[in-house]
């Protein structure tokens, strides 16, 4: 190859570069040589940026061709061949590129090229040595991103003795070539997206450049804070997620994206059990932020507050279609207990979702106590469930404390509910710093959620009363002495009226009963008693909390009783038997509860 074809095979790889570029899947090596097989009249060949190189003519097949042409492709996008050479193989001349076989030049080769083996490979040898002797360049990837601000290094190959030039936007990017790195270095200096274009002696590349700012940033280590013994794996993990975002800062416009906390047991004793949360930022206009967070989940002495509040969802109990369906204010000097119990009934499958929002312009620590149930169809049982988890929570003080940022809200709950399915729940919430927060309860499309988001978009146009009960809390008592009539006392009984006027909460649903028997067994025999579960106005379940264990009773038909627990009272003692309860959702309240005899039911 003469050297003015050799100049008009360099000065072709722009062309040959920019079409690779097109064609070429992102982060894929590029070059300004640019190797290929044909097929024409004259036989098989192996070209370079479009030019003859080496003519087989009498090769079998066109496989070969292809070989070579993908194994100067490789080198060339690796650096180059620094040493090109004739080897003996198999008694015949055979090219070799820094001690590696490229192509073995046999008789039948060399006659269809009207040359000797020894001829050929000579010739070959010499075109090669010259197309990797001329300046060219590869770089890894035909793209690249450069934060706003920051400096990134793109490493180049190729024979760049003829120095590097960057022809770029000097208000977008900015940068020259390192000789001893072998690397271009860029650095960010405004934000957009242009072509520019890497040159060495007569070999150019194009090189696409975006300079944008980085979407957010995360915290490598955060902490999670919970309370309660004996917190169940996956409260930790919620409080990890939660912790997540005290870490986190989104630009403008930018999705944050946290995904399941992987929970690593605890590391022996003494120490704190972790989770690995993967995170990611992204946003149109911001390079995407992704990595993973490490949570370490610390158990903090906690006094649960008293709530001042009840706040009841399920004026309509079913929902009809998407929207705000209850909204309720929860002030700092009143901390609020949330009872929520709703049917999907948009005919479509939806979201049912509780959430806090932050509407100040600082942050809000809270801290929650909850007993969540659902999907079900039926709804006795899935508002027992949702009770006897909070009860047994709130008897062990187990819940979590997370931070709202300023002017967003976070989802307590959210259940994916089938039409026809039921969701339950209740929540106790306390602000330990900030201001007032907003619970809401909405029911959305199906969709994957933030556990914190911005607040904004909210529509109000379906918000429901306020069913707001103050002091949800009562304190029943009753005698029993052995021997005499049986004591009870009924749960859900005489409804608790609201803070709106004519609201009256009818079998008091998520009431908290503090109920104490006092028992007096003045006989000379031991007694052995029951306490027993009793209903009237339809089936019903109800759980009971007794020095902290928890009772609960299967479905209990209308006007049927079951028993709760057994005891016995020594003779001549007084004994006070102290218990919690609450009125669930979907059971039928009023019920009473029956001190007596053991025996003595159905």
């Amino acid at each position: 190859m003469r050297t003015a074809d050799l100049r008009r095979t360099i000065l072709a790889g722009l062309a040959a570069a920019l079409c690779a570029l097109g064609a070429a899947r992102p982060a894929r090596a590029i070059s300004t040589l640019n190797f290929a097989a044909t097929a024409d009249a004259d036989g098989y060949a192996v070209c370079v940026n479009g030019n003859r190189l080496l003519t087989l003519r009498a090769s079998p097949s066109s496989a070969q061709a292809a070989a070579i042409a993908q194994r100067l492709q490789a080198i060339a996008e690796r650096g180059g061949a620094k040493q090109v050479e004739i080897v003996e193989e198999q008694g015949a001349p055979a090219l070799a590129l820094d001690g590696e076989i490229l192509v073995r030049v046999d008789a039948r080769m060399a006659a269809g090229n009207n040359s000797t083996p020894k001829g050929l490979a000579e010739t070959w040898t010499q075109r090669l040595t010259e197309i990797f002797a001329q300046p060219f360049i590869t770089v890894e990837k035909n793209s690249i991103a450069v934060p706003l601000g920051e400096s990134r290094s793109l490493p180049l190959l190729g024979n760049l003795a003829a120095g590097v030039v960057l022809t770029a936007d000097p208000k977008v990017v900015q940068g020259n070539y390192d000789a001893t790195e072998g690397a271009l270095r860029l650095t960010g200096v405004g934000r957009g997206r242009i072509q520019a274009v890497v040159t060495c002696g007569l070999a150019s590349l194009p090189l696409q450049v975006r300079v944008a700012p980085w979407a957010g940033t995360m915290a490598p280590r955060v902490e999670a804070r919970v309370t309660g013994r004996s917190v169940p794996r996956e409260l930790l993990a919620k409080a990890a997620a939660f912790a997540v975002y005290d870490g986190l800062s989104a630009q403008p416009g930018a999705t944050v994206s946290v995904g399941p906390p992987s929970l690593l047991p605890e590391g022996g004793s003494g120490q704190d059990p972790t989770a690995t949360i993967p995170v990611s930022i992204t946003g149109e206009e911001y390079l995407p932020v992704t990595g993973s967070v490490t949570a370490t989940i610390r158990a903090i002495p906690f006094a649960l507050p008293q709530p001042g509040v009840l706040l009841v969802s399920n004026r309509p109990e079913r929902l009809t279609g998407p929207g705000l369906w209850y909204e309720c204010k929860i002030p700092v000097s009143a901390p609020a207990r949330i009872l929520y119990h709703h049917v999907n009934a948009s005919g479509s499958a939806a979201d049912l979702v509780v959430e806090l929002a932050n509407p100040a312009a600082f942050p809000v620590t809270v801290h929650v106590v909850e007993g969540v149930a659902g999907p079900s169809r039926d709804e006795i049982f899935v508002g027992h469930i949702a009770a006897r988890t909070f009860l047994s929570r709130m008897a062990s003080q187990v819940g979590y404390l997370m931070t709202l940022p300023p002017h967003t809200r976070a989802i307590l709950a959210s259940h994916r509910l089938p039409p026809g399915a039921i969701a339950s729940g209740i929540l106790a919430v306390g602000i330990v710093q900030g201001s007032d927060v907003i619970a809401r309860v909405r029911l959305l499309p199906p969709a994957s959620r933030p556990l914190i988001s911005d607040l904004e978009g909210v529509s109000q146009s379906l918000a429901q009363p306020f069913w707001v009960f103050p002091n949800p809390r009562k304190t029943l008592t009753a005698d029993y002495v052995v021997g005499g009539n049986w004591a009870f006392v009924s749960v859900g009984r005489h409804a608790v009226p609201g803070v709106n006027h004519g609201e009256e909460l009818a079998g008091n649903y998520g009431i908290l009963y503090d109920i104490t028997f006092n028992i007096h067994n003045p006989t000379d025999r031991i007694a052995h008693l029951e306490l027993a579960f009793q209903t009237a106005a339809g089936a019903a379940r109800g759980v009971v909390l007794i020095n902290g264990v928890v009772y609960q009773t299967g479905l209990v038909r209308s006007n049927r009783e079951r028993t709760l627990i057994r005891f016995s009272v020594p003779a001549h003692t007084k004994r006070s038997l102290r218990m919690q309860t609450m009125p669930q959702s979907g059971s039928n309240y009023p019920v009473r509860l029956l001190c007596r005899p053991a025996g003595s039911g159905d």
